[in-house]
């Protein structure tokens, strides 16, 4: 009898064994498996089973992994930096806003106000007083009651803050009402005489009839009928002690608008310079001045015609004058030379019955001289710094600056950077870290000031910032997008990044600001000379000759020396010997001599000219002003001699496309040349090679015509006193075809080179 013990099957793990039931006996025995693999096979199947055990592990590793990059993301992404107020930061320190820790920039440009804000002596404050702010008038076609009054009149709120604010800072009394109406003339005479004449609903016929014979009554050359001639006379006499008033404002020491600003209890203060409405106001001004003095002219009223000219002329010297403490805007500056533009268009010697007198061109010349254009293009861009520096600081600490639905179209650049309407995804990227604080608002604040300091030495700076961005901006690469996508990584380089967008928010006006203000003074010179061949008319019955020669006929002098005496240079004229070649010996010691005068700013600013040449000409040939006899002509005998030519609106002085020494006499534009050629013509054009704008050189165009540096046409002085910038689109009898397209443009410089009359495509019924 086998025992108990003997007969119980087991197994050894250990140093123990381990007992197994019964049934796992048989089972051991009915099978060929080792009983330790039995075991193991058994506990497998007696485990719970355990579903998405992977997705498990993965989301339990992946929430981890979240976990420790959290911090490095928050570091890169959403972190952000307050805007601290530092001179390297926000440049200035008090005054704060509202006794938060946000510089008040509006406040602090009142301190720059001149001792003078609120004193007569400021003519803005005369205009306030006497006319009243924010004039408003109807445009052809505006939808705008018959009898437009001066908007301070009919629903100005005298209560509101703004309008309070304005007279306080003039120091004026707003319960005074204004002694002087205004009515620009397009309101008075344009508008309501011709909604007279075409009565009726504005449909698409009556509104293209208003607006051509609009265009035709607004040109100096189109006879006007004697219904027409009533409202302007009537135009003229009720607002003529207007336009006086303002006459006087504009001859004072300033003409200085208080800085314009929306303020509430709970929005940060923008500063924005002077009001649109003022530039509006000032704008109107000057055409209303240029209205009269073209009317004087005709009515052979000369010497109060030249008084509205410089009137004219000097209102927009006052909006760019920039030689104080207070920061003029862009805008502003702009716009200044706008109307200093229109005032020496007028052609105060067009009425052949009612030339100017001597003291009449004399007086033009004087306020030339007397009365020149200041401008600092570094006060100009300070102003734009600060107006950059408080957008900064409005954005970095009112998020209400950045509400999608009230402000997604007010930040714009180029396609959109700001318009957070879902344009492209770096739009609503730069829109999400803008209102999350994604950004070190003090990096930003410090690129801007890099760049504006940078740019003062550095003028072209800016165009460089500009083509980097721009190609930073291309999608249409995976490398253009990695490169986009590479500036949002960190939290610096992001926020250097958005520095710069917001540099080149206000730099794209900086390049056409001073090519502006240059143009403006080629303008000045060539007008000034243009008043010196006029004095020497004046003493000698004719215009000066492109050059003097001598008995045999040989060139001696260039018209420019003859010029001398009438534009201060009396001593220099007095050391050169007339009766000797300009390149004599004793002559060639004055080759070099530095008569500003005689050379555009732009290009000199280029550096391609230097001190001793010229870049004015005369255009010599049989049909033009000047000749190759020696002799001047003398306008008034040539209209007699060919009445059907306008000589008193043709071209006297133009600009030339190469340099030349400005004593050399036998190098003027030949009339061949402006025929064939045109404006601002290039080599490559001519050659019909493949010609980009932006890439001809100054020493591309062809000698000997006229040309500029100016984009897109050249400076012309007249016959009649006047200055104009004529496009380079102009036509040329050499291209048939763009002859055909263009006929208009052709026409309008066969005029002004060779006195063809301008015609008129509309008929008064």
């Amino acid at each position: 009898m086998t025992s108990q013990k003997e007969s119980e099957p087991f197994r050894a793990t250990d140093s123990n064994s381990t007992k197994i039931s019964q049934s796992e006996a048989v089972s051991m025995e009915t099978t060929d498996l080792d009983p330790a693999e039995t075991i193991i096979e058994n506990a497998i199947e007696k485990q719970p089973i355990k579903r998405f055990g992977c997705l498990y592990r993965i989301f339990k590793f992946g929430v981890i992994f979240l976990l420790i990059l959290s911090p490095i993301v928050y570091w890169n992404i959403f972190r952000g930096k307050k805007l601290e107020i530092s001179p390297e930061t926000t440049l200035i320190t008090e005054p704060l806003f509202q006794d938060k820790n946000v510089v008040d920039y509006a406040k602090y440009v009142e301190t720059l106000y001149p001792p003078e804000m609120k004193t007569d002596e400021n003519g803005a404050r005369i205009v306030i007083r006497e006319i009243g702010p924010y004039l408003d008038y109807p445009r052809i076609g505006d939808d705008i009651p018959d009898n437009p009054i001066p908007y301070w009149k009919r629903e100005f709120d005298k209560n509101s803050p703004m309008f309070k604010r304005l007279y306080d800072q003039l120091g004026l009394d707003p319960n005074i009402p204004p002694r002087y109406q205004y009515q620009d003339h397009e309101a008075s005479f344009y508008y309501q005489y011709l909604e007279k004449k075409y009565p009726g609903d504005e449909n698409g016929e009556l509104r293209e009839k208003k607006q051509e014979h609009f265009q035709c009554l607004s040109h100096w050359r189109q006879k006007r009928t004697d219904e027409e001639q009533e409202f302007i006379k009537k135009w003229i006499a009720e607002y003529s002690p207007t336009l006086d008033v303002i006459a006087d404002a504009v001859q004072r020491k300033i003409f200085l608008f208080p800085v314009n600003y929306k303020e509430s209890d709970d929005q940060y203060k923008m500063f924005i310079g002077c009001s649109l409405q003022d530039v509006k106001t000032a704008r109107s001004f000057a055409r209303s001045f240029n209205f009269r003095a073209l009317q004087r002219i005709n009515e052979g009223n000369i010497k109060d015609a030249v008084s509205d000219v410089i009137t004219t002329k000097r209102l927009g010297k006052q909006f760019m004058k920039t030689d104080g403490d207070y920061p003029k805007t862009f805008v502003e500056i702009l716009i200044g030379v706008a109307m200093n533009g229109s005032g020496g268009a007028i052609p105060i010697g067009l009425n052949p019955d009612a030339q100017p007198t001597r003291d009449d061109w004399q007086r033009l010349l004087d306020e030339e001289t007397t009365h020149p254009i200041s401008f600092k293009i570094e006060n100009s861009m300070r102003s734009e710094h600060l107006s950059c520096i408080n957008l900064v600081s409005g954005l970095a600490n009112f998020s209400e600056l950045f509400d999608r639905e009230k402000y997604k179209n007010r930040w714009e650049l180029g396609d959109g950077i700001f318009d957070f309407s879902g344009k492209t995804m770096q739009q609503m990227l730069f829109g999400y870290f803008v209102e999350s604080s994604g950004l070190d608002w003090n990096e930003i604040a410090k690129i801007i000031n890099s760049e504006f300091a940078k740019s003062l030495n550095e003028p072209h700076s800016a165009d460089d910032l500009i083509e980097e961005m721009n190609l930073l901006q291309k999608f249409d690469s995976l490398e253009g997008s990695l490169k986009v996508w590479s500036q949002m990584l960190t939290l610096k380089s992001r926020s250097r990044y958005l520095g710069k967008l917001f540099v080149c928010l206000f730099f794209p006006s900086y390049s056409m600001v001073t090519e502006a203000i240059n143009r403006c003074y080629c303008s000045s010179q060539m007008q000034k000379l243009d008043y010196a061949m006029q004095l020497y008319k004046a003493d000698h019955g004719t215009f000066p000759p492109a050059f003097t020669v001598d008995a045999k006929g040989n060139p001696l002098h260039s018209w420019r020396v003859l010029l001398l005496p009438y534009l201060g240079q009396q001593e220099l004229f007095d050391q050169i010997k007339l009766d000797e070649p300009w390149d004599s010996e004793h002559n060639r010691a004055f080759h070099s001599a530095d008569l500003a005068i005689y050379r555009c700013p732009s290009l000199e600013e280029a550096q391609k000219i230097i001190p001793g040449e010229t870049s004015y000409s005369v255009i010599v040939g049989k049909n033009s002003l000047f000749d190759e006899s020696g002799t001047g002509k003398d306008p008034l005998a040539m209209i007699k001699e060919n009445p059907e030519k306008d000589v008193l609106d043709m071209i006297l002085i133009a600009e030339r496309s190469d340099p030349i020494c400005w004593m050399k006499p036998d190098n003027e534009i030949r009339e061949n040349n402006v025929k064939d050629y045109g404006i601002n013509k290039s080599l490559n054009e001519l050659n019909s090679r493949i010609y980009d704008r932006n890439e001809v050189r100054w020493n591309d165009k062809i000698p000997g015509t006229v040309a500029s540096v100016h984009p897109g046409g050249a400076n012309f002085a007249l016959s009649n006193g006047a200055s104009l910038f004529l496009s380079a689109t102009i036509a040329t009898s050499s291209s048939s075809e763009k002859l055909e397209e263009d006929e208009e443009f052709n026409e309008t410089l066969y005029h002004y080179l060779f006195g063809e009359q301008l015609k008129f495509n509309f008929e008064q019924q």
